[in-house]
C-alpha cells in the first residue's frame, strides 16, 4: 500500500500558523478517506472537532506492526516523555495516533489494526473516540485569586462483570508546560487532573486528563472550560472531550487502564 501527499494547507491566525497534511492512499479498500496529521503549531495543536481519533495504547508494540500502522495507515508516534512529580500518572509506553475525517474510513482502519494487533501479539489497549468538542482556551494573565471550583475523586474502572469495561468518555486539557503558569498546573493536578508530557516541534505539551461516565465528565469539562475563562495561565492551550465509541484490550484487563472519575464535588 503506498500513500501520496495531496494537499498543504497553511492557516494564518492571530498572525501565527500551523501545517495540515493531509494523505489520500492509492490503494486497498481504504482508497477514499482523508487522513488529518498535525505537523505543528505555534499556537499548539489546532483544534479539530467532530472527527476521529484511533489511538494504539500498550506495553508492548511489536516492531513489524509499529512499521505497518505508521507507512501503511498513517499512524503517528506521540509517545508521552515524563509527567508531573508527586502526582499519580498513567501514560502509556507507546502512543500511536491517527486522526480520521470520515466515520466509513474510521470503521475499516479500525478493524484492519484491531486484527494485526491480535496476531502481532501486541500488547496495550486499542481506542476508537469522536470528538464531541475542541476549543481552544483563551491566553490571559494568571488571577490567583480564582479557586478551582472542583474536586474529583478517582478510582479503578469495575470491569465488564459490573457493565463498566471502559470508559465511556475523556477531558484533555492540553497546554504549553513551560509558558503556562506552573500555580494553574498544581491547582489542576491538586483537583485530580492527571497529567503528563508530550513533545512537540517547539515546546513541550503538558496533557492534564480525566476519564470516565458521561454523567460525570460532561459537567466537569463545562465546569473547568469555566474556569479556566477566569482563572487564565494558560498558553497555546485546547479543550477537548472525546467520546469513546470502540475500545479493544489485548493481553491486559481493565485494571491497566487509567483510573476514572468516581465523584467530581464542585465547591462553588
Amino acid at each position: 500500500m503506498k500513500e501520496s501527499l495531496f494537499a498543504i494547507t497553511v492557516v494564518i491566525n492571530d498572525n501565527r500558523r500551523f501545517i495540515i497534511y493531509s494523505y489520500r492512499w492509492r490503494q486497498s479498500a481504504i482508497s477514499k478517506e482523508n487522513i488529518m496529521t498535525i505537523a505543528g503549531s505555534s499556537l499548539g495543536e489546532p483544534v479539530a472537532p467532530s472527527i476521529y481519533h484511533i489511538h494504539l495504547d500498550g506495553t508492548h508494540l511489536p516492531k513489524e506492526l509499529d512499521q505497518y500502522i505508521q507507512s501503511s495507515l498513517g499512524f503517528r508516534i506521540s509517545d508521552f516523555q515524563g509527567h508531573p512529580e508527586g502526582y499519580r500518572h498513567f501514560e502509556p509506553q507507546h502512543h500511536r495516533v491517527l486522526k480520521v475525517l470520515d466515520g466509513r474510513a474510521f470503521k475499516r482502519i479500525w478493524e484492519d489494526v484491531e486484527d494485526r494487533a491480535h496476531h502481532a501479539g501486541f500488547i496495550g489497549y486499542l481506542e476508537g473516540e469522536y470528538i464531541r468538542s475542541d476549543v481552544r482556551v483563551e491566553e490571559h494573565p494568571f488571577d490567583p485569586t480564582v479557586q478551582i471550583p472542583f474536586k474529583i475523586q478517582r478510582r479503578v474502572l469495575r470491569g465488564p462483570e459490573y457493565d463498566e469495561p471502559f470508559r465511556e468518555t475523556e477531558v484533555h486539557l492540553t497546554m504549553d508546560r513551560d509558558a503556562s503558569h506552573p500555580q494553574l498546573i498544581d491547582v489542576c493536578l491538586q483537583a485530580g487532573l492527571y497529567g503528563a508530557y508530550i513533545p512537540k516541534i517547539d515546546h513541550t505539551a503538558l496533557v492534564l486528563t480525566m476519564q470516565g461516565h458521561e454523567r460525570n465528565i460532561r459537567p466537569l469539562t463545562q465546569c473547568l472550560a469555566s474556569f479556566l475563562a477566569r482563572a487564565g495561565g494558560v498558553v497555546r492551550g485546547t479543550l477537548k472531550e472525546e467520546r469513546a465509541i470502540r475500545y479493544a484490550m489485548f493481553g491486559m484487563t481493565h485494571e491497566g487502564l487509567p483510573e476514572i472519575a468516581d465523584q467530581v464535588h464542585y465547591t462553588l
